[in-house]
């Protein structure tokens, strides 16, 4: 598993041309994204700031979970490339064995665990 680190930036409006005008190279590449986000009902996953989604990229769609890294500009990554036509939804155990993948289950251990105890009925001791 790779680690990013991401940097964002506001631009303000008048300034966004100039900024697209110096990115432009040679050998940069304008490429189309589509992602859908998956999360718990309760957002459990945003909760602790992971992040679970399916995104095109071209002709691919790439299954990526995004966990908080070591430092806040740092951030756990695991991509996996997704052979045939686009899924409807996402499998988690595609991210087992990853550091994030163990903080995914244990989010989704947690809510499944919230979820049976508010299923099951209560009874009275009088």
């Amino acid at each position: 598993m790779g680690v990013e680190i991401e940097l964002k930036f506001r631009i303000p409006a008048e300034h966004v041309a100039a900024v697209r005008r110096a990115l432009t190279t040679a050998t940069a590449k304008q490429m189309r994204l589509a992602a859908r986000y998956f999360d718990t009902a309760a957002q459990d996953l945003a909760r602790a700031h992971l992040a679970l989604r399916l995104r095109r990229e071209g002709r691919l769609w790439v299954q990526t979970l995004k966990a908080e890294g070591a430092t806040p500009l740092q951030r756990l990554e695991h991509n996996v490339p997704l052979l045939g036509a686009p899924p409807a939804s996402v499998a988690v155990a595609l991210h087992d064995g990853t550091p994030a993948g163990e903080l995914l289950r244990q989010v989704l251990r947690k809510a499944a665990d919230r979820a049976c105890m508010s299923a099951t009925p209560r009874r009275s001791i009088a």
